[in-house]
């Protein structure tokens, strides 16, 4: 469809301006960002720009998907919960209320970190390949 194919082009011209960014002021901002590292590779001879662009946006599809699939199961967890959710609530009100929307309210969020940790054990995001010894 055209709006798709406008979604597409968007897209492309943005992960081009991002890596034509990253090459010519490779000390300008992030210095650990996933396109300075990839730009670091080109810079090496490993890897092509249009390599680096293919890298961004399949780096991007799977981290979506993986954070959709982790909030998916968190969420359906806490719906069977009702004492959790509502434990989760109070202390995000509480640390929310005295500390506002920082970074550092965040990390005190311990209990929804307890929450999202077992979600993701149960439920995690990757495959797993489990792995059989053949011999002792």
């Amino acid at each position: 469809t055209k709006e798709l194919t406008a979604a597409l082009t968007r897209s492309q011209k943005f992960y081009q301006s991002m890596v034509k960014e990253a090459l010519q002021n490779p000390t300008a901002g992030e210095a650990n960002n996933l396109c300075r590292l990839l730009v670091e590779n080109y810079e090496a001879d490993s890897l092509s720009k249009e390599q680096i662009i293919s890298n961004l946006v399949l780096f991007f599809i799977a981290g979506h998907e993986t954070t959709l699939s982790a909030l998916y199961w968190e969420l359906t967890w806490l719906s069977r919960c009702p004492e959790v959710q509502e434990k989760a609530y109070r202390e995000s009100k509480g640390i929310i209320e005295e500390h506002g929307y920082t970074d550092e309210a965040m990390l005190k969020l311990k209990y929804i970190s307890w929450i999202i940790k077992e979600a993701l054990r149960l439920n995690s995001p990757s495959v797993v390949l489990p792995r059989v010894a053949k011999k002792d």
